[in-house]
């Protein structure tokens, strides 16, 4: 018996033999050699945050929720603004938090999965942007009225 280890992105199933066989060819393209090299096994998609890509993903998110919160403070110390009162400020408002969802949900999806993760994920993904789309509606709908309404 010899061991004999397959390189790269190549598999053996037995023993004592010079045939490895690529997972790119037995499965899907995103399988990938586990450790081992007697598997094929699908990555999780993590960012890496070592990496320039990494890094500037995160730094861009990162910046634009600092950007969003200085925002949300701005938006909240002029709350009684003649302008701020016509811009339906309670709409605004939850489409800031679904904004602020969205940049929390993209953070997340970056990171190592797990069960409770996923769960998370699903609820947020679907809860920003019921929280971005829904009062832009309710405005655009308000403003299609009052044009409507006042122009004869």
């Amino acid at each position: 018996w010899q061991c004999l280890p397959c390189v790269g992105n190549t598999i053996s199933d037995a023993v004592s033999t010079r045939r490895c066989q690529s997972c790119n060819s037995s499965q899907s393209y995103a399988f990938w050699a586990n450790d081992n090299h007697t598997r094929c096994d699908k990555p999780p998609l993590v960012l890496d945050t070592t990496k320039t890509a990494g890094k500037l993903i995160y730094g861009i998110v990162v910046l634009n929720i600092v950007l969003l919160v200085t925002t949300i403070i701005l938006y909240s110390v002029y709350w009684n603004n003649r302008v701020i009162k016509s811009s339906s400020r309670y709409l605004s408002s939850l489409i800031f938090l679904g904004l602020l969802a969205g940049h929390v949900t993209a953070m997340l999806l970056a990171t190592y999965p797990s069960r409770e993760l996923c769960a998370l994920i699903q609820v947020t993904s679907y809860g920003y942007i019921t929280l971005t789309v829904a009062p832009l509606f309710v405005k655009t709908f308000r403003i299609w009225l009052l044009f409507k309404f006042t122009i004869r």
